[in-house]
């Protein structure tokens, strides 16, 4: 029985004003889009307003990746009207913290500290630090995964008694799969 309604509602227009079936928008910084019926009706809906994924206290605030239905309603809240929202999350996690905990290593520890996933838990010994990231659309779930990669540089003996310098990589990737890279640098030097 719904459905039938649905699809009486839908075929429903009102001084020719109708839905586009499917809109796609970009969400801010603050993981939010304000959806103005401009960017949702065909013909003309002036006087109207619409409704984001059928909670009213949302309104019009498009406030997650993802498809959302939309209504168009008039000023006597008859319904008129609906379609869908694509909302795409552009941005990267932002790095929120950057914690480096030496600069200066002894170059017997090269070996031992390359790559290695003890060197960012702080109960290890071998601990240097991390990178925290968080992600403008975190209160929707969308979680970031965080990795690693080290690379090392030999260096000349004259270079400040620095042997070589050990250049450490993060990626911060959100459900999204946008990425956010932040380096550490660190310093092997004579014992």
């Amino acid at each position: 029985l719904s459905i039938l309604i649905v699809g009486a509602l839908q075929a429903q227009t009102t001084d020719n004003c109708a839905c586009q079936d499917r809109v796609n928008v970009q969400l801010d910084d603050n993981c939010q889009f304000v959806l103005d019926i401009t960017n949702v009706q065909s013909g003309n809906c002036a006087g109207n307003y619409v409704i984001v994924d059928d909670d009213v206290r949302n309104g019009n605030i498009v406030d997650c990746a993802g498809l959302w239905p939309y209504a168009i309603f008039d000023n006597d809240d008859n319904f008129i009207c609906d379609g869908v929202i694509s909302a795409t999350d552009l941005k990267g996690p932002e790095v929120v913290r950057n914690r480096r905990v030496v600069n200066r290593i002894e170059c017997t520890y090269i070996n031992e500290l390359r790559n290695n996933p003890n060197t960012i838990d702080p109960n290890s010994k071998f601990y240097l630090g991390e990178v925290e990231f968080e992600d403008n659309c975190a209160s929707c779930g969308c979680n970031v995964t965080r990795k690693f990669f080290d690379e090392v540089d030999f260096r000349d003996c004259n270079d400040n008694n620095i042997v070589a310098r050990m250049t450490r990589t993060w990626t911060g990737e959100d459900c999204d799969g946008n990425q956010t890279v932040e380096t550490q640098t660190f310093n092997f030097v004579r014992p």
